[in-house]
């Protein structure tokens, strides 16, 4: 047990140090907007706790990671299969308070946070927005909200879509 404790530390270590260098590239702005897209992706998905995503958002207190949809959908994602859709729900509305053009993926993680979390009315906002905003629901919009209104009980509304 040491050594497997000894081995999670220094995985820990080399993914935080990682992260600090990719990081601190950032704040320098040496590095390109898409380079910056990829490498904050890559950390977001890398993460193995909601603990470390919440810690490694709050890195990057930059407008670019918030108004990015490519990250954020990434952080809901990752959320998600935390089982913490109350997370992603709340950074998809901080982002879009700062001013993000969500895309389709954005809009479909928000939607299926809100399946998990139980809320059929956000989910069925969420879809409305999104066509709202122009965005032509897919395969998974639908049935995200088809899932939300059924936990719902609002087979109704679900037939209806």
């Amino acid at each position: 047990a040491p050594q497997t404790m000894k081995s999670g530390f220094l995985l820990l270590l080399v993914w935080w140090l990682a992260s600090a260098a990719a990081l601190g590239a950032y704040r320098k702005g040496g590095v390109q907007a898409k380079d910056r897209t990829k490498d904050a992706v890559r950390c977001v998905k890398e993460t193995t706790h909601p603990r470390d995503l919440t810690e490694l958002l709050k890195e990057y207190d930059d407008d670019f990671f918030l108004e990015n949809p490519y990250i954020v959908t990434a952080a809901m994602t990752q959320y998600r299969q935390f089982q913490k859709p109350e997370l992603a729900l709340e950074l998809f509305d901080a982002a879009m308070a700062k001013g993000m053009d969500a895309n389709l993926y954005t809009y479909n993680a928000a939607i299926t946070a809100a399946e998990k979390q139980g809320d059929w009315r956000r989910g069925l906002a969420l879809f409305d927005e999104l066509k709202d905003q122009g965005l032509g629901p897919d395969i998974i919009s639908y049935n995200a909200v088809i899932a939300a209104c059924g936990i719902g009980g609002q087979w109704k509304k679900a037939v209806e879509l």
